[in-house]
């Protein structure tokens, strides 16, 4: 459920995917993306103009993910 964040992707231990929220349309992008990454127990909120991830995932894979929600998923570069 979305309270303060506008959408969230929730990655869990198995892989699987769930898009919530202006990102929803994305989802089949986005669990691609996670499954070619490699991504776990992961989940990424948008609130307001921040990006935030959390969850099992280093710098590097941090990095790809950002640069792939804000570039394929059209957010803009204000995040």
């Amino acid at each position: 459920m979305l309270i303060f964040s506008s959408a969230k992707v929730t990655v869990d231990k198995q892989g699987n995917v769930r898009v919530e929220g202006t990102l929803r349309r994305h989802h089949v992008r986005i669990t691609e993306f996670v499954k070619n990454q490699g991504l776990n127990k992961v989940t990424v909120r948008i609130r307001g103009k921040r990006l935030i991830i959390s969850g099992n995932v280093d710098i590097a894979a941090q990095q790809r993910l950002r640069n792939f929600i804000v570039n394929e998923c059209r957010l803009g570069t204000s995040l």
